[in-house]
């Protein structure tokens, strides 16, 4: 581990003075000074981190130097750097350099704050405001020194930098690196003599605590394009920065129903007159400030007096600073009037309390700096007290709200004055209610209050909030800006909002948003020598292990424990278990990316590969279990080769275990690297692994399916195993694009390749189920059934070793096919049959495409509650494994249930986009059968216009798609009249008969029947319906057999012969 660098500076012994380390001498007394010794010319660790650069130039020095004795010029420069830099100290600031006449100066480093750009632009503007009355008071001893001679200029911005030293030998330096450092200093030589000009990215950080100029763009020398400017010209008076502080953003809260009615009960008490105190718990962000701000929106034209109180990180040592500035602002001051004034408010107001005695108001006047006089040792308790007394006074009047936030900066004084307050109101309406941070301890007898901790929302409250602010967003992305923010609200805004602009710019971005860098930097840098620990932490992972960050750093135990000990208690990590069995988990994600995104590069690629060979050297269960990982870390560290074997491994054992999307996503990363180092034989064998997983999670006719099929394919290598895997895929690809023509062409060519040499298997059955497909969807149902016939006796054996899905698809359609023949038993014996594979197999695809079947034969047998169960249950698998294909497809039978039942609505709105999909991604098989459902829907729904407008679109879409054309015209003979309906039934009819369809031959000849007897044609009706009645099997639905035997026993009574039971 690397200590964090010291600081390059010190101050003479002898007159104080700054110096740098490498001086001899000081080169303002003389003093001869230490030297270390000589270092070597290499760097220490550096960071990279955001910081608010500002540069501080004298005016007018070099003509003032020519007037001025040399000792004069250094006394003034002294002088002025001294008051300077005590400023600075004041925010907690650093010097980085001193350039003659001009300061380099950071907030931000050594150490951050949530608040530094604000920090840097109040210590700005009170450099440019005390170095003219330093000049005034510097020409009583400096002659020739004139009025209006002390001046500065000052220029801020904020931004990326890397923090580092540079140098060498005796003369090395810490300073920052960028193009920050490099606007501060042009923003400051474009401002005016004693004024400050900050650019837009310092400016909107400051939370309202300054009034700006606008400037407008400003073209700084050396910059490519303009910058906003802004000129601070005041501090926000008092009622104007509570305003800021107190103005939400304006969004609807969520998930916060339970402790907004806590607070709602807690009014209630007030109301009836008793007195609350209630403390709001939680890390920054969390939202305990829009929680008061709900809170104060409730109370609305309720009777009632509201006091804010805001405590500030810059004033923890100035007494009483948050209860001053709030009581000031309850009499409606600014802070910049006139004492007088002043004073007269507070007589008034105190006068309508009763409590204007001179001896009252003049304690109060003092405790409030209206007098210009501070309060004496005597004098402190009894103004504490009349404080006190006031607040209990306005309390009287009407309930009265003492809101006190960010407790956790409050000063010993303001807390005791709070306690005062509350003990003095027990009986009055007084509601105090604070927010703190949970490590802060209040000093207060625990029975005085009660603490609600607010918890982080959960994952749909945190994407409420994402998509009030990006819209209608990709949910993926949503989704992946939900995962980040841990949820916490204020990481969901930020983020969002930083998403939205990337967006703008057409450069999507997934780092920490600016506005959240200084306050995740500031938690990092209390850590001390610890934060390098955080960062190794933070490359090892969201959580890691105690023994792994202990062989990874090689620290000792002694130096190890208590480091994590004092992350952990810092509120960065969450420590499980004892060490050195603990586990360590970074809080917050974004704690974790400010962790690593801190480091420098070529040390973060060394830690990765430290990290990588240490995991496969001492941690072999991890490489074993988890490839991903190890091929992370080298990739991370630019280790191209070893991270492409390792992508390749983790690729294929997730492949072997059924996790699709973890195998796409690491043969991906594989392809790229591959690609990038021009690896052409590793492409190719990756884009066949990679269209193998894209054909189960994005469907087989997915464009970048057959991409990467296409890809995966080498020419020179024709008829080889790789080339005749890779045209299987693309088969499968042609299939379900719809264009069965060219996929039986294509299927017999295999079958003959298989014909010449009978000594592949695989190919036979590859064949085999490609002709079951393309003849099932061509209704060529006697040809598909020879083909079954063949392949099932290869189920048990080769059907094995199959990819995912194909068996089953296989054993599914001849289920299909079976029910379309009229043989019920059948198509369900075969559907056991491929449950039994898929269980066999265990693998989640070969169960998902059985769920399907399934509940493409509940449709047929017209069993709505159980295709809707069936498809919900596939919908929940689909969705766990990333089958987006089969997800899609499933909305069609669940949309259907729901529908058939009269359950919900819209739900053929919800088919027909699905179904959009679908085609949009050239999915085009089984698409008639689809919109044959659809027109099923509408006509449930009530819209005979729009069902029958599918059916056409169902008969036009398709015409090798031979099998659903006879229920597609019975169907729209249904949904016509007249001669027309009967050419639709007798077309169904017709066609159904040639094809051996008779599921779908006997309810047309029902159809055809009907129309007969209606128009009392019985005799008509009798040979229509009578032999297709005797040759369809009992197999056949049994509503339709019902059916038929209702329509012949009325054509028979109406035509005077004996009844016909319908069945052989």
């Amino acid at each position: 581990m690397t200590a964090a660098p010291r600081s390059t500076h010190a101050c003479c012994t002898g007159c104080d003075a700054p110096v740098d380390i490498g001086d001899s001498f000081c080169r303002a007394c003389g003093t001869r000074l230490s030297r270390p010794r000589a270092s070597p010319a290499t760097a220490t660790v550096g960071d990279r981190r955001q910081l608010t650069v500002m540069f501080c130039d004298l005016v007018g020095s070099t003509e003032m130097a020519s007037r001025l004795d040399p000792e004069d010029v250094q006394a003034v420069l002294r002088a002025y750097q001294q008051l300077a830099a005590e400023i600075i100290r004041n925010v907690d600031g650093h010097v980085a350099q001193y350039l003659g006449d001009g300061m380099l100066i950071y907030l931000g480093y050594p150490a951050a704050h949530e608040d530094d750009p604000a920090r840097a632009v109040s210590a700005a503007m009170e450099i440019a405001g005390e170095v003219p009355r330093l000049g005034e008071r510097l020409r009583a001893s400096v002659p020739h020194l004139r009025a209006g001679d002390l001046a500065v200029r000052i220029g801020i911005h904020t931004g990326p930098v890397v923090v580092g030293s540079v140098g060498s030998g005796l003369r090395r330096e810490t300073l920052a690196t960028g193009s920050t450092v490099n606007v501060a200093a042009r923003l400051a030589a474009a401002a005016d003599a004693g004024t400050v000009m900050v650019s837009d990215a310092t400016a909107g950080r400051t939370r309202g605590a300054f009034e700006l100029e606008a400037l407008g763009p400003k073209a700084l020398k050396g910059l490519s394009t303009p910058v906003m400017a802004f000129r601070p010209t005041a501090p926000r008076g008092i009622r104007s920065r509570i305003a800021a502080w107190s103005d939400g953003s304006g969004r609807t809260i969520v998930g916060r129903d339970a402790i907004l009615a806590d607070l709602a009960r807690d009014w209630s008490a007030i109301c009836a007159g008793q007195r609350r105190v209630t403390i709001l718990r939680g890390e920054p962000g969390i939202g305990k400030t829009r929680l008061l701000q709900a809170l104060r929106q409730h109370l609305g034209a309720a009777p009632h007096g509201w006091i804010s109180c805001h405590g500030a990180a810059l004033q923890q040592a100035s007494a009483l600073y948050p209860i001053v500035e709030a009581m000031r602002a309850s009499l409606g001051l600014d802070g910049d009037e006139p004492a007088g004034v002043a004073r007269d408010r507070l007589t008034a107001a105190l006068a309508e309390l009763g409590l204007e005695t001179p001896g009252f108001v003049d304690r109060l006047a003092r405790l409030l700096g209206f007098d210009g006089l501070a309060l004496g040792p005597d004098d402190r308790a009894p103004a504490l007290d009349s404080l006190a007394r006031w607040c209990v006074h306005l309390a009287r009047g009407k309930p009265l709200v003492i809101a006190v936030e960010d407790l956790h900066w409050y000063d010993p004084s303001s807390l005791e004055l709070l306690q005062l307050i509350i003990d003095a109101a027990a009986d009055v309406p007084l509601y105090v209610i604070g927010t703190m941070r949970p490590e802060t301890t209040l000093p207060w007898p625990p029975a005085r209050y009660r603490i609600i901790d607010v918890p982080g929302l959960g994952a749909a409250d945190i994407a409420a909030i994402v998509r009030e602010i990006v819209g209608g967003t990709d949910p993926g992305a949503v989704a992946a800006l939900v995962d980040r923010c841990d949820g916490v609200p204020l990481y969901a805004e930020e983020l969002a909002q930083a998403f939205v602009e990337h967006v703008k710019q057409d450069a999507p971005g997934a780092g920490i948003p600016a506005t959240l860098q200084d306050s995740i930097m500031a938690r990092l840098d209390r850590l001390g020598p610890a934060k390098r620990l955080a960062q190794v932490g933070a490359l090892l992972g969201r959580s890691f292990g105690h023994e792994m960050i202990a062989a990874v750093t090689g620290l000792d135990e002694a130096f190890l424990g208590p480091a994590l000990a004092e992350i952990v208690s810092r509120g960065i990590l969450h420590r499980d278990g004892i060490p050195p069995r603990a586990t360590y988990t970074f809080r917050h994600a974004l704690l974790q990316d400010a962790a690593a995104d801190s480091m420098l590069r070529q040390q973060y690629r060394q830690n990765h590969q430290h990290i990588a060979a240490t995991l496969a050297g001492q941690f072999p269960a991890i490489a074993t279990d988890n490839p991903m990982r190890l091929a992370h870390h080298f990739a991370e560290a630019g280790a191209g080769p070893e991270a492409l074997d390792w992508y390749r491994r983790a690729g294929s054992r997730a492949q072997a275990r059924a996790e699709y999307r973890e195998a796409e996503t690491a043969f991906r990363r594989a392809i790229a690297i591959a690609e990038a180092a021009e690896h052409g034989d590793a492409v190719h064998g990756l884009y066949g692994e990679l269209g193998r997983i894209l054909q189960l999670t994005q469907g087989y006719a997915a464009a970048e399916t057959v991409e990467a099929t296409v890809r995966a394919r080498q020419p020179d290598e024709a008829g080889n195993v790789a080339f005749l895997a890779e045209e299987r895929r693309l088969w499968q690809a042609t299939l379900t694009r719809g264009d069965h023509d060219a996929a039986g062409t294509r299927a017999d060519e295999v079958m003959a390749m298989w014909e010449a040499d009978r000594s592949d298997g695989d190919l036979l059955m590859f064949a085999l189920g490609a002709r079951i497909q393309v003849d099932f969807f061509t209704g060529a149902l006697a040809a598909m059934e020879a083909s079954y016939a063949r392949l099932a006796g290869l189920v048990d054996g080769i059907g094995r070793r199959q990819p995912p899905g194909n068996t089953v698809s296989s054993i599914g359609v001849a289920a299909m096919a079976a029910w379309w023949r009229g043989d019920t038993p059948t198509a369900r014996a075969r559907l056991d049959a491929a449950f039994d594979f898929a269980t066999a197999s265990c693998n989640p695809y070969d169960l998902a495409m059985a769920l399907h079947y399934q509940s493409q034969l509940l449709l047929c047998e017209r069993d709505a509650a159980a295709a809707e169960r069936v498809g919900m249950r596939l919908l929940a698998l689909a969705e766990e494994q990333g089958f987006a294909y089969l997800a899609a497809l499933v909305q069609g039978p669940i949309a259907w249930g729901r529908a058939y039942r009269g359950v919900g609505n819209g739900h053929a709105a919800q088919v027909r986009a699905s179904l959009q999909g679908q085609i949009d991604a050239g999915a085009r098989i089984a698409v008639p059968t689809q919109l044959n459902r659809l027109a099923e829907i509408e006509l449930a729904e009530g819209d005979t216009e729009a069902a029958l407008a599918t059916v056409e679109q169902a008969l036009a879409f398709n015409p090798q798609e031979r099998l659903y054309r006879p229920a597609s015209l019975l169907l729209r003979g249904r949904l016509r009249t007249g001669a027309a309906a009967a050419s639709d039934f007798a077309e169904a009819l017709a066609l159904a008969g040639a094809m051996g369809a008779r599921g779908i031959e006997l309810p047309a000849a029902c159809a055809l029947a009907a129309w007969h007897l209606d128009r009392d044609d019985p005799a008509a009706a009798l040979a229509i319906l009578a032999p297709v009645a005797k040759r369809c099997p009992t197999g056949c639905n049994p509503l339709d057999h019902a059916e038929a035997a209702r329509l012949l026993a009325a054509a028979a009574a109406s035509d005077g012969v004996a009844p016909i039971t319908g069945r052989p």
